[in-house]
């Protein structure tokens, strides 16, 4: 005598759940395994542009004025701060 205990078809449900994508890994698109989320979506397309920039060779030539530049800047502020050290000073001095 067999005896159906009623929960062969909540069985059947849950194995055939699946994504609007078709995948069985998930339930969601609001899953990162599902192909269809966005968010997946938009880091796949970073990962290719790191992966192309990563692949991208820079001249040397504008590697050096790269350095040229920040290092004129660098002097510009240090000599700014060092303006800035002398008005404190003569401030100081007159009063």
């Amino acid at each position: 005598m067999e005896v159906d205990s009623g929960n062969s078809s909540a069985n059947t449900e849950t194995a055939e759940k699946k994504c609007r994508c078709g995948g069985t890994d998930h339930q969601r698109t609001s899953s990162s395994k599902c192909p269809w989320n966005k968010k997946h979506n938009i880091e796949q397309s970073e990962a290719e542009q790191h992966a192309l920039l990563d692949n991208v060779e820079v001249d040397d030539d504008v590697q050096e004025e790269t350095e040229e530049l920040l290092l004129a800047i660098s002097e510009e502020a240090d000599d700014d701060d060092n303006d800035n050290d002398e008005d404190k000073e003569n401030n100081e001095l007159d009063n």
